[in-house]
């Protein structure tokens, strides 16, 4: 699966993340990790410009199963419920830095030395901007968090691999999505196997 990767050279102005989904396609999650449809799928739409990254995520068709959580809030265990997820990573260190986003805004992210080897300290950021927007029928939701902080970890957007997940909670349970399913092993959106190296497209 293509992912494109939208780019800007001047600041994108960014309210709500709708600006973020007339980007493009974006990538449409709806297959499951052993390849059964999940229906709906989920949308999303990665950007940057100069000064952010940006993340959007969008589900419509059901309500989605997370919990009421503060909009812009940082929350370990996103993944636990519905929530759309982002994994950057440096090909030459192994180095990634994961992004989790719910449907009502709340945002979480770690850092990773290597495979599931978290880094110490957080990866919070008080200039990181998250907001959702949650109905009865969906939900989109966006992410912008400034490309110094991912800088620091040796992340350089133009030349990162990328890797793009959504977990639906469902009454059977968890459905975990993933750009690059593998059926022939457990669920894990840490492997580097499920990297790939997006395809980038100036705006």
């Amino acid at each position: 699966m293509e992912i494109p990767f939208y780019c800007s050279k001047t600041p994108l102005e960014v309210v709500d993340g709708e600006e973020l989904s007339s980007l493009g396609d974006g990538v449409l999650l709806g297959r499951d990790w052993s390849g059964a449809e999940v229906i709906p799928g989920f949308r999303t739409v990665i950007a940057f410009d100069r000064l952010h990254f940006y993340l959007f995520g969008e589900r419509h068709g059901v309500r989605p199963n997370a919990k009421n959580q503060k909009m812009g809030s940082f929350v370990e265990g996103l993944w636990t419920e519905d929530a759309v997820e982002c994994f950057l990573r440096n090909p030459d260190t192994g180095a990634y830095q994961e992004f989790n986003l719910s449907p009502f805004g709340a945002w979480w992210s770690a850092r990773f030395a290597s495979y599931r080897e978290r880094a110490p300290g957080s990866a919070n950021s008080t200039e990181a901007d998250a907001h959702g927007k949650v109905s009865s029928s969906g939900f989109s939701a966006f992410l912008r968090y400034p490309r110094s902080e991912l800088e620091v970890w040796g992340i350089e957007l133009e030349k990162c691999e990328v890797h793009l997940s959504a977990v639906a909670l469902s009454e059977s349970g968890e459905r975990y999505l993933s750009s690059r399913p593998d059926g022939t092993v457990a669920p894990d959106f840490h492997r580097k196997e499920s990297f790939a190296v997006p395809r980038l497209i100036e705006i």
